[in-house]
């Protein structure tokens, strides 16, 4: 029966690769069918980590619930990223921006849950990619694509 539990360190592991993986397609150039993969893959594995995270509550684990919180915020980041470069290279830009707001929150969330490397490369990404596509002028926000030279 002990055979079946898995320890949080090999959880952390796999979490850890994922979202690696997840990275790699975070780029404007990546294939979208393979960034609409990542997604659906995101989906799963954030199925994955509930389950966890209700096992420990279960066992009011506070701790390691928060951990596993975490993991979801960065999921979820990583998952309104890929939406983003999805939405972006269909010039839906209203939505695009509205990923990149959502992938900045679930990563200022994680933020207050678990502060290391991952997480603030992760935060300095989002901040370049909210200034490389967008123009901001204080008022509006335009795609850099719409923009008159």
């Amino acid at each position: 029966m002990n055979e079946n539990r898995v320890s949080y360190e090999k959880i952390h592991e796999e979490f850890c690769d994922f979202i690696d993986s997840c990275g790699k397609f975070s780029f404007y150039t990546r294939s979208t069918e393979m960034q609409h993969q990542k997604v659906s893959e995101c989906e799963k594995y954030l199925g994955i980590i509930k389950q966890y995270k209700l096992q420990v509550i279960e066992k009011n684990n506070e701790y390691a619930a928060n951990q596993f919180f975490h993991m979801q915020c960065m999921i979820n980041a990583l998952k309104s990223s890929l939406f983003m470069w999805i939405d972006l290279k269909k010039n839906d830009f209203e939505n695009s921006w509205t990923h990149l707001l959502d992938a900045q929150e679930y990563t200022s969330i994680a933020l207050k849950v678990s502060d290391y490397e991952g997480v603030r490369n992760l935060e300095a990404r989002l901040k370049c990619a909210r200034k490389i596509p967008f123009f901001q002028d204080g008022k509006n926000i335009t795609p850099l694509a719409l923009l008159k030279p």
